[in-house]
């Protein structure tokens, strides 16, 4: 476990100091920047960016506003409500608002209509295309914005923002909190965002520049963002900021569309059933009494070793036949030792289920450690059998709707991604996850289709940072 560990925070390191090729999420997507530069040079971006720039200013006046006071409470009571719930929901704390809540007056009323007093729920702010109010940036908004939206959702992009030469975020698509900002003085000058308009400050026509950090006003997301700026001929008028989904959830995007991906999937789920029958296991007990004697031995002393404490084993325990004998034959009797039960190719058994795990285990052991340094990856199907992990942790075979981490964040996650549409990707909380030996642990998944038919969930573990 420690070796598994420490093999993968080097990976990082390495990745971090350039000693050698990075892993996928440590670049900024390319073919991103190509598009971003491409779409910042339209005719309709540069008219947008001179009638919301141009009217940003005129917001308060044009609506009659000598003072926000009255809108305030109205905004602050989002904040400590519907943007501290999600918060706290993701990242499992509670949120510090003074920096966020140090608002321009212009950002106060730019949030009360297009925030709190927008009657779309959160996360879904960017329906609304026209506020009730009587300003000409509203007018522009109502002309423009759905260029901007069919472009991001077109490009499964998490935002999209214009900046004004002053910094003034003068337009977003989804209205998040940084909405109307300020990227010079305000609450996010020193964010990832700040920072990727703070590089354009000087920046000649067709620049790009990446900038990657956690963003508060997206719960802690660890994110990207690519900024380019804008020019009405020769004379720069603005940035133009994009800012991309957590990498993780790019990965699993990009690599759940692999026919190979597909055909595991339906490979490990169409044997998992088997592997009893296949082995001749009209009974499991005895094979029971020696997996129980490696969670007793190995698992409980690393679990002792990590946290300083003996595991309670009674839930991790709670076994089924299946989950049984595939732990049987793949950690029990797999003589690699914790934390490297990745090597087996194939197990001395007769399931197809194995011939299966022959025949695609080392592109997905390829991918998950060497080619971008994850802890895990898990293929579930969708009732919520774990029927495939590399590295077959105590988690593996194992039931995410009735075993024993049916309500861990594997699981609740599992759960999500069950309801979820094709091409939509998410992750959980980063918490302790006790198969990993309390480590923390974040998952990032998307569902398989085969075609349109919905055929099972991609999970990957992110390394414990």
């Amino acid at each position: 476990m420690k070796k598994k560990r420490f093999v993968l925070n080097l990976m990082c390191l390495i990745s971090a100091v350039g000693f050698l090729v990075q892993p996928v999420w440590a670049w900024a997507d390319k073919a991103e920047e190509k598009s971003v530069q491409e779409f910042a040079q339209k005719a309709d971006v540069i008219t947008a960016m001179k009638a919301l720039g141009e009217t940003f200013g005129q917001f308060r006046s044009d609506n009659g506003l000598e003072s926000v006071d009255d809108l305030k409470a109205s905004v602050f009571s989002y904040y400590e409500k519907e943007f501290a719930g999600e918060y706290q929901k993701i990242t499992g704390k509670a949120p510090h608002l003074k920096k966020a809540k140090s608002l321009s007056d212009d950002a106060f009323a730019f949030q009360y209509y297009y925030l709190s007093n927008n009657t779309n729920p959160l996360g879904k702010k960017h329906q609304l295309d026209r506020a009730n109010d009587k300003s000409k940036w509203s007018e522009a908004h109502a002309q423009y914005h759905s260029i901007f939206r069919s472009y991001v959702e077109e490009h499964k992009l998490y935002d999209l923002f214009l900046v004004d030469m002053k910094g003034n975020v003068v337009y977003s698509v989804f209205k998040e909190i940084d909405f109307a900002t300020n990227l010079i003085g305000g609450p996010y000058a020193t964010s990832g965002l700040g920072h990727s308009f703070d590089s354009m400050k000087i920046a000649t026509k067709g620049f790009v520049s990446s900038e990657n950090a956690s963003y508060f006003p997206s719960y802690m997301d660890y994110t990207s963002f690519i900024g380019t700026p804008l020019y009405d001929g020769e004379k720069r008028i603005g940035t133009l900021i994009v800012q991309l989904q957590s990498w993780a959830e790019e990965i699993v995007l990009a690599f759940v569309q692999k026919p190979d991906v597909i055909a595991a999937m339906k490979a490990f789920e169409g044997a998992f059933g088997q592997i009893r029958s296949d082995n001749g296991l009209d009974s499991v007990d005895e094979l029971k009494k020696s997996l129980f004697s490696f969670y007793d031995k190995d698992f409980a002393r690393e679990y002792k070793n990590t946290t300083g404490k003996a595991p309670d084993l009674t839930k991790a325990k709670s076994l089924d036949d299946d989950a049984v004998a595939l732990q049987y034959y793949y950690i029990f009797e797999n003589t690699a030792p914790i934390g490297e039960k990745n090597h087996l190719m194939r197990a001395k058994d007769k399931s197809k289920w194995t011939e299966a795990h022959a025949q695609y285990h080392k592109q997905f052991e390829e991918f998950t450690l060497h080619e971008n340094g994850h802890y895990d990856l898990f293929l579930i199907n969708l009732s919520g059998r774990i029927v495939y992990s590399v590295f077959k942790e105590i988690d593996f075979a194992t039931h995410l709707v009735n075993g024993p981490y049916a309500s861990s964040d594997l699981g609740v996650l599992f759960n999500d991604l069950k309801e979820a549409s094709k091409g939509d990707a998410k992750t959980s909380e980063n918490a302790p996850y006790f198969p990993s030996y309390e480590d923390n642990a974040q998952f990032a998944g998307t569902s398989i289709y085969d075609g349109d038919k919905k055929v099972g969930i991609l999970v990957i573990q992110l390394p414990s940072w």
